[in-house]
C-alpha cells in the first residue's frame, strides 16, 4: 500500500545565498510512503490505521520547519533519517521538495524539485 501527500508547506530557510538563509521561505513538501500493511488490516474497515497522516505531517513539520539548510539534497537527507525512525512500518519512500522562490528572488513559475528515495527494509536476515 503507497500514501502520497503532495504539496505541503513548510517555512524553512534554504539556500546557500546571505538573503534565503535571511529571510528564508516556504517550500513544499511531497511524499511517497510504501506501508508495510499485514492483509489481515485490509479486511477491517474500522482496523486502526496503519499510519497516523496528523503524525506524518507533525513530523515534517519537526524535522524542518524553521530548521536552517544550505541544501535541499541535506533537508532531505534529514527528513528519510527522522521518518527511519519514527515510522518502522514505512518499507520505502520517496520524499520531494519544491522551492517556488530561486536564488536573487527570481519568482516566476518556475521552481526546483530534488527527490530522494529511501528503502528501509532490512534485507540483511533473510
Amino acid at each position: 500500500m503507497h500514501i502520497h501527500i503532495k504539496g505541503y508547506p513548510v517555512f524553512v530557510k534554504l539556500g546557500v545565498f546571505d538573503t534565503e538563509q535571511l529571510y528564508g521561505q516556504e517550500i513544499f513538501v511531497d511524499l511517497s510512503l510504501k506501508l508495510h500493511q499485514m492483509e489481515s488490516q485490509l479486511h477491517e474497515d474500522d482496523a486502526p490505521p496503519s499510519l497516523d497522516y496528523g503524525a506524518v505531517l507533525r513530523a515534517v513539520d519537526a524535522c524542518l520547519q524553521g530548521k536552517s539548510f544550505k541544501l535541499i539534497e541535506t533537508a532531505l537527507y534529514m527528513l528519510g533519517k527522522d521518518f527511519r525512525t519514527r515510522f518502522p512500518q514505512i518499507l520505502s519512500a520517496q520524499y520531494s521538495i519544491h522551492k517556488p522562490v530561486l536564488p536573487g528572488g527570481i519568482d516566476k513559475g518556475a521552481h526546483v524539485s530534488i527527490s530522494a528515495e529511501f528503502c528501509y527494509i532490512d534485507d540483511t536476515h533473510s
